[in-house]
């Protein structure tokens, strides 16, 4: 399961319909809430992200397939340097079951694996990738205003009040030690801004 199954799993215990306009990436895990043999109904859980800069748009960097986890990109945690991103052509194949921490790859960098069951897997792996790399469709989200002196371009969801607010200034102009503050919800960012005037 993912947090993007929270969405259409609460939608269908509700019973209400999901809107056909849009791809959901989440699916209705009631099965596997309510039934003591349900079954996921995933079978390619894909993880997405921008390889910390690297691909120019959000892309899948890695996927979950039974006890496989397939890494695209790997990076290290929030604050460090970006050199250390790493891009991986096939990807990374770990068996989460016997190894949980992804410590031991199954293949080497940018090679297919050799034990014939570790290489099927990663054949479909491949090929869900391809399918789902397949169906993106990119677009310019534009967040409605909801607050005073908020419009297109100038919300409250960015951190430093002295630049007005303004999302839309280059990175060199942000402090970066910062950056991810940039994002969330005007409720979150209200108490941030309290919390750290109570702080210092």
């Amino acid at each position: 399961m993912s947090s993007l199954d929270v969405f259409p799993t609460l939608a269908k215990l509700a019973g209400a319909e999901l809107p056909n306009d849009r791809v959901f990436d989440g699916r209705d895990a009631s099965e596997v809430l309510l039934n003591h043999d349900g079954k996921s109904k995933h079978d390619f859980l894909f993880f997405y992200g921008t390889c910390q800069g690297k691909s120019p748009q959000y892309s899948v960097t890695a996927v979950r397939h039974g006890k496989y986890k397939a890494h695209w990109c790997t990076a290290p945690g929030i604050g460090q340097t970006l050199d250390l991103t790493r891009q991986y052509d096939p990807p990374l194949l770990f068996d989460i079951e016997s190894d949980p921490s992804e410590a031991v790859p199954l293949n080497e960098p940018n090679q297919q694996p050799k034990r014939p069951e570790d290489i099927d897997a990663m054949d479909r792996i491949l090929k869900a990738y391809a399918m789902e790399v397949a169906t993106f469709e990119y677009g310019q989200i534009l967040h409605i205003p909801d607050g005073p002196g908020e419009s297109p371009g100038k919300y409250g969801v960015c951190c430093d009040r002295s630049l007005g607010c303004n999302c839309t200034l280059p990175d060199d102009v942000y402090d970066s030690s910062i950056g991810i503050f940039r994002l969330g919800s005007r409720e979150h960012h209200e108490k941030y801004h309290k919390a750290l005037r109570e702080h210092l």
